[in-house]
């Protein structure tokens, strides 16, 4: 267990590292409203700016794949 802690502390301090333009919070969220969510804010987007995505709903990995397609 308290290697997977810091194996998660690491990725999380990766993470904020990271670059981005906007961040979406879908935390709490269930199918399907983070891709309808996130659908809208890409929306208002300009091309090529980076979208972060927060999500919580186990789906929400495999939901993100396939509309990336």
């Amino acid at each position: 267990m308290v290697g997977y802690v810091q194996d998660c502390f690491q990725y999380l301090q990766e993470v904020k590292m990271e670059h981005f333009d906007r961040k979406f919070d879908a935390r709490g969220l269930n199918c399907p409203l983070p891709i309808l969510r996130v659908r809208e804010a890409l929306n208002t987007m300009e091309s090529g700016e980076e979208l972060r995505i927060v999500a919580t709903d186990p789906g929400s990995v495999r939901d993100f794949e396939a509309f990336t397609k």
